[in-house]
């Protein structure tokens, strides 16, 4: 099979809106699988949402031999870094179902959100306990 062209940064970053083939790569390497509910009135909502089993290997034939290589990493970053899934949400909040989307993927981006810095070089265990909350939501 063949496609392209395609922005490796782009494709790497989410960018999907960059135009001939990006989204589609995008989609067989970085992509979540999302499990709609339909209700009667045709309203949908997100039931839950796999972000592993997509781009698990991404892997091309060495040059000069048969043997494979994996290219993963040129494009999609480390399978749950915070960069892996900004890409993937900024993905899903300009496609189709963005509408839907939007709501979820905003809501998991916590660790762009609060960071700490442990303040000592002893080993101590601390406890904390956190809640959120955002303007509009219960």
């Amino acid at each position: 099979m063949q496609c392209g062209p395609a922005s490796l940064a782009a494709v790497k970053a989410g960018e999907t809106n960059m135009g001939y083939d990006v989204g589609f790569v995008f989609s067989e390497v970085n992509g979540d699988i999302v499990y709609w509910i339909v209700e009667e009135d045709g309203d949908m909502r997100i039931a839950r949402v796999d972000t592993a089993g997509i781009g698990r290997l991404c892997a091309t034939k060495a040059v000069g031999s048969g043997e494979m290589v994996d290219v993963k990493n040129l494009y999609k970053a480390d399978e749950g870094s915070a960069k892996e899934r900004s890409a993937v949400g900024k993905a899903a909040c300009s496609g189709a179902r963005a509408e839907y989307l939007e709501t979820y993927y905003k809501s998991k981006k916590l660790e762009d959100d609060l960071k700490f810095k442990l303040l000592t070089e002893r080993l101590t265990w601390v406890r904390v306990w956190l809640s959120t909350w955002r303007p509009g939501t219960r």
